[in-house]
């Protein structure tokens, strides 16, 4: 993926706004990081959202508030995205197929530990590293910790043909103290898994054939992206692959993905036709006045359609058993 100037500080931007760090590795907060920031954290277990203090009942509402206010009018519960913060999450996962019994992880983030001084509430970063970490078939989890923060990363290996299907998780081991504040200790932030295939191995492609598919919706993103290859799948994170020679050399998980859309060009009637006249505003807005000139332009647009929908079933007849998908598809054309 290659991305322009803009297009990299306008991602690096959101990053930093939505998963952290926004100033520097070693930043300072006046709020805690899990109200600072949205994504990429993980939870102690069994932490969950702290009930709002409603017990001051004479607290009087504050100017321009949303009392009264009817529902509809601003966005509701539930509208919007949910964040880490709502779900809390203390695991995460990366499923990939690769060719031998072991694999190389690494794995990044930040703790935030108070400080404890006469000056206000405050939050120092201490950011983290660990390379070189092996997983392997038959091989138990391994127990790690930074900044008082104990976790492990373990996997599961399940034979897949002649190649392994792995899954290979990062789970926060320390449970919820039960006072939100305290947990904060507890919690790793901007986390970022990555695997690397062991010396002499390969990851391959990640077979999504046999992939249950929960309504028609995704049985048509599977035909229409079947030329897309696959080589991992995340849990709780998005997953990526980044590829070297030629061939996948690493996947990780990211908190926040990004992807360069592709240039799109419609295809068009050639100039001068009667069909291109009907897609022309000028033309169209003479249909009261001159409907004998407008109706036949329209009346050849439907032609041109009907024969580009009869291209589009043919087509679908060359999808072997893909062919019934293709072909429900292409009949939406023909009925409009």
């Amino acid at each position: 993926m290659t991305l322009t100037n803009a297009q990299s500080a306008a991602l690096e931007h959101i990053r930093a706004a939505y998963v952290g760090p926004e100033n520097g590795d070693e930043e300072v907060l006046l709020n805690r990081p899990h109200l600072q920031y949205s994504v990429g954290m993980l939870f102690p277990p069994e932490s969950t959202v702290p009930e709002p203090d409603n017990t001051d009942e004479s607290t009087e509402p504050l100017q321009g508030s949303l009392s009264g206010v009817q529902d509809g009018d601003v966005e509701e519960d539930g509208a919007g995205v949910p964040l880490a913060e709502d779900w809390r999450p203390s695991s995460i996962a990366i499923s990939f197929v690769t060719d031998t019994p072991s694999a190389v992880c690494e794995f990044s983030g930040g703790t935030y530990a108070p400080i404890s001084d006469d000056g206000p509430p405050r939050w120092q970063r201490q950011p983290f590293r660990l390379d070189g970490l092996e997983v392997a078939k038959d091989r138990p989890p391994l127990q790690l910790e930074v900044g008082n923060v104990p976790f492990e990363i373990g996997s599961r290996w399940r034979t897949f043909g002649d190649a392994y299907l792995v899954t290979v998780h990062v789970r926060v081991s320390t449970h919820s103290t039960g006072d939100d504040k305290l947990d904060t200790a507890l919690m790793l932030f901007q986390v970022g898994l990555a695997v690397r295939p062991a010396r002499g191995g390969q990851f391959l492609e990640y077979d999504t054939s046999q992939t249950f598919d929960v309504d028609d919706e995704s049985v048509e993103l599977r035909l229409r992206f079947r030329n897309r290859k696959l080589y991992a799948v995340g849990h709780g994170l998005a997953a990526g692959w980044e590829f070297e020679s030629g061939q996948c050399e690493k996947v990780f998980l990211t908190p926040v993905p990004a992807f360069v859309v592709p240039g799109v060009e419609t295809t068009g009637f050639d100039e001068g036709t009667e069909e291109a006249r009907a897609l022309r505003l000028d033309e169209l807005s003479r249909t009261d006045s001159a409907p004998d000139e407008v109706l036949p332009a329209l009346d050849a647009f439907v032609r041109a359609f009907s024969v580009w929908v009869s291209g589009q079933e043919a087509r679908a007849e060359t999808l072997g058993d893909r062919a019934p998908v293709a072909r429900t598809i292409a009949n939406r054309s023909r009925v409009a």
